[in-house]
């Protein structure tokens, strides 16, 4: 489906960074409310949509909260063995 100049599709909303997904979520509901095009479809696009963005969220979370325990072991046992890590 062709939403605010591109093509996306159930197979690429997650090749969308969350931002660009909830601008084309925002043109697809403006859509819908003014019942403009193929209301299903873009129902269905927008759910897909709400999700993908779910989805990356909580990639983001799980990635900086690995991190934060990454930094919390080096300062541990850096300090505790005196370990120099590069």
């Amino acid at each position: 489906m062709l939403v605010d100049g591109v093509q996306v599709t159930p197979d690429n909303v997650q090749d969308w960074s969350a931002k660009r997904l909830s601008e084309l979520k925002a043109v697809l509901e403006t859509n819908i409310e003014n019942n403009a095009g193929n209301c299903n479809e873009e129902l269905l696009l927008t759910r897909i949509i709400e999700i993908e963005i779910d989805r990356q969220n909580r990639v983001n979370n799980i990635n900086l909260s690995a991190d934060a325990k990454k930094e919390w072991l080096v300062k541990r046992f850096t300090n505790k063995y005196g370990i120099t890590i590069d």
